[in-house]
């Protein structure tokens, strides 16, 4: 039977009007996916796909969810169905106490495929707010397999915290990349705020005042002049150059083909000071996925494919490919990680362990534990580098433009003596 999508808008028990996409047979039975919810409907319209495609790109651009907004639902979740709350009735409460439109869409269309019989994984997964379509489709493939082994292994609760420490380690991590990037990027645009005001509007007044008094400027001031006369006379090819360099890279990660996508992935692993950084944090979320679903039940050979798809590098996920296939033919978890060349020795030692003593979830999240703290010293060493490095640069370049300016200045008033 063929499904079309249809854009409703209903009013529910507390008299606020819904609105939302769901799929259905035709608009009775639409009507009927929502009456167990007790919706009102009010009007029914079907979507064509280009208004669906529209409206997953305008969502995409909008940023999508963010982490702490899924952070704070599973969290209420997992409080309600500990607490002995059944889990339609818990995401009832959850649909009635929002007031975000893109959450009451999509818990809507999770109660309508719970009351058709679906279980809590599929339902979730056709929604693009949490399936793998989502604004963050790499973590909601992880947080779907941990949801489906909770509900095949009776141990719901228990996935549902596992998926709060995931987000929670997700957040720290991602704030401790963002502080090594807040003050490279702050220095860098009082820097260049104050060089472009003294380019553009100094420099043609110190031009102006130097040439009254019939002076003549060294190299320095020259230069200065130079460059300022280029900014003002050619300003927009100056930002259209770097415009067009920019759109030539990203048209080429993009929609230049496997092989050009794989060739920057790969140098994005070897950018210096940086690059090291991002590679553990690539292995760390591989890990730590890979150690919750093996514990979670999941075969060792579907948890580290399902693993996979948290990487967001090719390079890497290219390599962790071989791995799964050398496993797949009888090598040892340890022997296949080890020829990928991701690990270091250490953590491949204590996989090795694992493996040998029965107890493999257990190294792995060490070995995870293990990652995450080096990310962490990392990060900390790289601002150590990268601060007095700044100051040293953009002290130079201040102290070149503020000599550029000055020494006019004091030449002029030595000719006026």
């Amino acid at each position: 039977m063929t499904t079309t999508v249809y854009r409703y808008a209903a009013i529910d028990r507390q008299g606020r009007r819904l609105n939302g996409c769901l799929p259905a047979a035709d608009a009775n039975a639409l009507q009927e996916r929502l009456a167990p919810m007790r919706l009102d409907v009010l009007h029914v319209k079907p979507v064509s796909g280009w208004q669906l495609r529209w409206q997953g790109c305008f969502t995409r651009l909008r940023g999508g969810t963010r982490r702490r907004e899924l952070l704070e639902f599973y969290v209420s979740l997992e409080q309600l169905i500990a607490a002995g709350v059944p889990l339609i009735e818990a995401l009832s409460d959850l649909l009635s106490d929002t007031q975000a439109p893109v959450w009451q869409d999509a818990l809507i269309g999770v109660l309508a495929d719970l009351h058709s019989g679906q279980p809590l994984s599929s339902a979730m997964a056709s929604q693009d707010l949490f399936g793998r379509n989502s604004s963050r489709g790499k973590s909601g493939t992880l947080t779907l397999h941990l949801i489906e082994a909770g509900e095949l292994s009776g141990r719901l609760p228990q996935m549902l915290q596992q998926i709060i420490d995931t987000l929670k380690w997700q957040d720290e991590l991602a704030a401790g990349s963002k502080k090594l990037l807040i003050y490279p990027l702050f220095a860098a645009g009082v820097v260049l705020s104050t060089c472009l005001f003294l380019l553009l509007w100094l420099a043609p007044q110190l031009e102006s005042f130097i040439a009254t008094l019939g002076q003549e400027y060294g190299w320095t001031a020259k230069l200065l002049f130079d460059i300022s006369a280029a900014l003002r006379n050619g300003g927009w090819l100056w930002l259209l150059l770097p415009s067009c360099l920019l759109a030539v890279v990203m048209g080429m990660f993009f929609y230049g083909g496997q092989s050009v996508q794989m060739w920057f992935d790969r140098h994005k692993l070897k950018l210096p000071l940086v690059g090291g950084i991002y590679k553990k944090i690539i292995i760390s979320r591989f890990l730590q996925a890979f150690a919750q679903l093996y514990a979670a039940g999941i075969p060792i050979q579907k948890a580290l494919n399902s693993a996979r798809r948290t990487i967001c590098n090719r390079a890497v996920d290219h390599a962790l490919q071989q791995s799964a296939r050398q496993i797949e033919a009888g090598t040892s978890l340890a022997s296949a990680l080890g020829d990928s060349g991701l690990l270091q020795a250490l953590a491949l030692r204590m996989i090795k362990v694992g493996e040998h003593t029965g107890d493999l979830d257990g190294s792995l999240r060490q070995v995870s534990y293990f990652y995450s703290r080096d990310i962490k010293e990392s990060i900390e060493q790289a601002q150590a580098i990268l601060e007095p490095a700044l100051i040293l640069i953009l002290g130079a370049l201040l102290a070149f433009v503020a000599l550029s300016v000055m020494l006019p200045i004091y030449e002029a008033l030595g000719g006026l003596h």
